[in-house]
């Protein structure tokens, strides 16, 4: 590790408690953007990207929360992830790998500050909440019910932090009838009806050889997530709900509590990503155009 590396911990750890480390045995990317202070001018004009001085917290693992984090990152935002101690995410160990870790995994945490924490014991679950009230936005791809579970539900959080903008990103949304099963992107690629329009007719459907269902709901967060900073900073207090189709196909935005941190800053807003549902819009065009299979 670096001693550019080493400080960004260090200093991750003193201000968030003590648990920011890489997972053991887990190299972190090589390289990582230094932690923003507090007291330090930000770049202005023409040196500023659009989301300098946003903070992320992703929860989360693999593919569809992380790229989404990424995407934010890419534009300045600074993106504190966590990991499970141990192996920590397990994209990881995915296909190629350098030095034990997978090129696909220092693509998407690059620029990232990895902080492991134990999100199954008590400690790690209060060093998160506090993690998450220093935070602009959180982002999580669990299986509906499990923030809840840990006592970090959305509306428990923006009780203390109204302006906290969530993104939830699941296979089958937060609400329904299929909120419990696994969201495998596989499945919901095929339940979306993307499976439908790949391969042969007459033939198996085939996989693409990109992980489109959770790169679609990516990108419908963060759709969500830019339209919910721009609604805070521009409309302290407001009530409106928009829904999916207003934002996004795929993408359910809801209203935030009634109180704001000051007469600048409105309330955040929670939204909803469901992985079927953002592959059955982006592939909507797609199904009016394929001739019907016809089977062998």
């Amino acid at each position: 590790m670096s001693d550019r590396q080493h400080r960004e911990l260090k200093d991750t750890s003193r201000r968030f408690g003590g648990a920011s480390r890489p997972p053991d045995g887990a190299p972190p990317p090589r390289e990582g953007a230094p932690r923003p202070d507090e007291d330090a001018p930000r770049p202005t004009g023409d040196a500023a990207r659009p989301l300098e001085g946003v903070r992320v917290l992703e929860l989360g693992q693999i593919l569809a929360g992380p790229l989404a984090t990424s995407i934010l990152g890419w534009f300045g935002a600074e993106v504190i992830k966590v990991e499970p101690p141990g192996a920590g995410d397990p994209i990881r160990t995915w296909r190629v790998l350098e030095d034990g870790t997978s090129l696909w995994f220092r693509s998407l945490a690059r620029n990232k500050k990895l902080v492991a924490i134990d999100l199954k014991k008590r400690e790690g679950q209060d060093l998160v909440r506090r993690l998450a009230l220093e935070c602009d936005v959180l982002v999580e791809n669990f299986r509906p019910g499990t923030l809840e579970r840990w006592g970090l539900a959305p509306d428990e959080l923006r009780k203390e932090k109204p302006e906290l903008i969530v993104a939830r990103v699941s296979g089958f949304g937060q609400t329904g009838p299929y909120r419990e099963r696994r969201g495998f992107a596989s499945v919901c690629e095929a339940f979306g009806g993307l499976r439908y329009v790949t391969g042969m007719p007459g033939e198996t459907p085939v996989r693409s050889n990109v992980s489109i269902g959770d790169s679609v709901a990516a990108f419908q967060a963060v759709i969500g997530i830019l339209l919910a900073l721009f609604r805070r900073e521009r409309s302290p207090g407001r009530s409106d709900v928009r829904r999916g189709s207003d934002v996004g196909h795929g993408a359910d935005v809801g209203h935030g509590s009634d109180a704001g941190r000051g007469a600048d800053v409105g309330r955040g807003d929670v939204i909803d990503v469901a992985i079927y549902e953002a592959v059955f819009h982006h592939g909507s065009d797609a199904h009016r155009v394929r001739p019907a299979r016809r089977r062998a």
